[in-house]
């Protein structure tokens, strides 16, 4: 028994995990990324993708998702990729990119980029269309200061919702006329972990 870490150790039959790829401590986001390099270029060409980081409070999922500034995740990365496809094909390809963000919070939808964010569950969310990183950082800064944050045991300031950031991708042979569309979804799950380990109560005990 690990008092400090309130952990207990169970001695048991041995079990075997398979995993496609595990990342120590000493991985950097660009290790994390190049496994999900392969994806964007699917996207680009006209099919779907997600990609959703799940685990508990504290584990790094925003992190490994969003990042900061010297160390960007995923989302940024993924975007940063899009636009240089995208450019890198505009002789051939009419590339238009928009982005909509949403989040879970008690099994309610919340449009991150509406005026009325608690939106009916059929209702279409805002979308924005967006042609440089300058748009990107704005759509995804409005986002996030919209996101549900709430303190617990295990994290001062937890992410209590899950937030999705859609990628639409709709591509148009400019040869052919022949049209595509994709979406790309970016996950970043709530903290997933016991009750007793985050002593939550009330609001926080319902999410």
């Amino acid at each position: 028994m690990y008092p400090k870490s309130q952990t207990l150790l169970v001695a048991s039959k041995r079990q075997e995990f398979a995993f496609d790829q595990v990342y120590g401590p000493d991985s950097t986001q660009e290790d994390v990324y190049e496994h999900i390099d392969p994806l964007i270029g699917s996207v680009m060409d006209g099919y779907n993708a997600c990609v959703m980081a799940y685990g508990q409070t504290g584990a790094g999922k925003t992190f490994s998702m969003v990042g900061e500034d010297a160390a960007p995740g995923i989302i940024p990365r993924a975007l940063h990729q899009l636009f240089a496809m995208s450019g890198a094909r505009a002789a051939l390809f009419q590339d238009t990119i928009s982005l909509s963000m949403q989040e879970i919070y008690n099994d309610q939808p919340r449009d991150l980029l509406s005026k009325d964010i608690l939106t009916p569950k059929d209702s279409a969310m805002d979308t924005r269309t967006v042609a440089s990183w300058a748009d990107v950082q704005a759509v995804l800064a409005e986002g996030y200061a919209n996101r549900s944050v709430a303190a617990t045991k295990m994290n001062f300031e937890s992410s209590r919702s899950h937030a999705i950031v859609f990628v639409y991708v709709t591509s148009a042979n400019k040869q052919t006329l022949e049209r595509k569309s994709s979406t790309l979804c970016l996950v970043d799950l709530a903290g997933s972990e016991r009750i007793s380990r985050t002593q939550v109560t009330g609001d926080r005990l319902k999410e």
